[in-house]
Order: structure tokens, then C-alpha cells, then sequence
């Protein structure tokens, strides 16, 4: 596990109110087991982009847009 990402781990858990990375990582796992359909690759884009917002290589969209860019996906566009 790179340094990085353990960091983000560490500022997501407090950032979320756990008490420690520990509880936080087994409520991320059981999360894992009960929702599998999230794929690996959905959370590894999850991470990039957080990482992505917090070094500031990214910018916010609004909720407007992202319907807007799911169902010009939908639409085969």
C-alpha cells in the first residue's frame, strides 16, 4: 500500500467520524462483502479521483452535470 494512499485512508476515516483506521477499514471490507457488485475498478476510480480533488488536479462538478454526462452515456454519445 503506497504512503499516499494510506493517507487518504487516514484523512477518510477521520474525516467521517471513525474512531481509528482500524474500525474504518472493517466497515470498508464488510461494505465490500454485502455490495459486490462495486467493482474493484469503481473503487479504484473512486480513489483517483479523490486524489485527484485533493492535489487539486480536478475540479467539482455539480450534481446537474454528472446527470447530464450519465445519460449522454446512456444515449450512446
Amino acid at each position: 500500500m503506497s504512503r499516499a494512499f494510506l493517507e487518504d485512508i487516514d484523512a477518510t476515516w477521520r474525516e467521517q467520524g471513525f474512531n481509528s483506521r482500524s474500525e474504518f477499514l472493517r466497515y470498508a471490507a464488510r461494505d465490500a462483502v454485502k455490495h459486490p457488485a462495486f467493482s474493484r475498478e469503481g473503487v479504484k476510480q473512486i480513489a483517483a479521483s479523490e486524489h485527484e480533488l485533493r492535489s487539486g488536479d480536478a475540479q467539482l462538478v455539480s450534481r446537474e452535470e454528472v446527470v447530464e454526462m450519465i445519460d449522454r452515456d446512456e444515449d450512446g454519445e
